[in-house]
């Protein structure tokens, strides 16, 4: 099960109320688990390999929606902003990221913050930021641009 906010990121927009269903709830259930496996059925191996319609892989660009509508030059000033805000001095990869969401006009509304987290993540992997902490709890690294010279 999704939270909320992780839901509409994957959208890559609010929720509307066209995305739910009008038909009631009871008969939605009741399809929900005939489709289920039986009980003897779990840890078997046809349960634990999620099918197509159970993809439950990590999200990818593609999950997000709205960022497909992204332009490069979007793209590049999001990016800069996010240049911008680092200095030779390390600084917390959350605030650069708080700052961009909150005061930055480089900010896409209905973008969140995992979008922010992963453009930070190719800045590093290409050089532009230098990243201290913990790989597997990135957003309570730090970042700071790389020595001149």
């Amino acid at each position: 099960m999704l939270c909320l906010s992780c839901l509409q990121r994957r959208l890559g927009r609010p929720l509307q109320p066209d995305d739910f269903r009008s038909e009631p709830i009871n008969t939605r259930i009741s399809e929900l688990l005939a489709r289920l496996p039986a009980i003897e059925d779990f840890g078997g191996p046809a349960f634990s390999q999620p099918t197509e319609e159970q993809d439950d892989s990590p999200m990818g660009p593609d999950d997000y929606g709205i960022i497909d509508t992204l332009t490069a030059e979007m793209l590049s000033h999001i990016d800069a902003e996010i240049l911008s805000q680092a200095s030779a001095t390390q600084k917390s990869v959350a605030k650069v990221i708080t700052h961009i969401i909150s005061h930055s006009p480089a900010h896409v509304p209905g973008v969140g913050d995992l979008f922010y987290l992963d453009r930070v993540g190719l800045l590093v992997e290409s050089g532009a930021l230098i990243f201290v902490g913990d790989l597997n709890n990135p957003m309570k690294g730090r970042v700071s641009l790389p020595p001149s010279g």
